[in-house]
């Protein structure tokens, strides 16, 4: 039976999206498991907190030029997405075991046909 690309798409994304997720729940586990992982998130999360707090704090001493309001507005939107993104990848990058990007390079290439 052969598979048409838009079958074998989905079904790559479906994979990559479940290997996302276990890599998503193991990191958890490893951070609340592993002390020095734990310490690094705290640190992440405190260097956000104080980020946040410092940064508006310095926009306000910029004057009311209509580019430090644009710039407000941005850090505003943007700000959150980081933070969110910027832990996601930190769990992520904690549920990785340190060989499993060379494997899965490997595995990628073994199946693939030589040219």
């Amino acid at each position: 039976m052969k598979m048409n690309s838009n079958k074998r798409s989905l079904l790559e994304k479906e994979t990559y999206r479940n290997y996302m997720l276990l890599m998503f729940r193991y990191g958890l586990r490893e951070i609340w498991t592993d002390q020095h992982r734990l310490k690094l998130l705290v640190l992440y999360l405190l260097a956000a907190l104080t980020f946040s707090i410092v940064r508006p704090w310095d926009i306000a001493y910029s004057g009311p030029d209509m580019f430090d309001a644009i710039s407000r507005i941005a850090f505003s939107l943007c700000f959150p997405i980081l933070v969110f993104g910027g832990l996601a990848v930190l769990i992520i990058w904690a549920g990785t075991p340190s060989k499993a990007k060379s494997i899965q390079n490997t595995l990628h290439w073994a199946g693939q046909p030589r040219r």
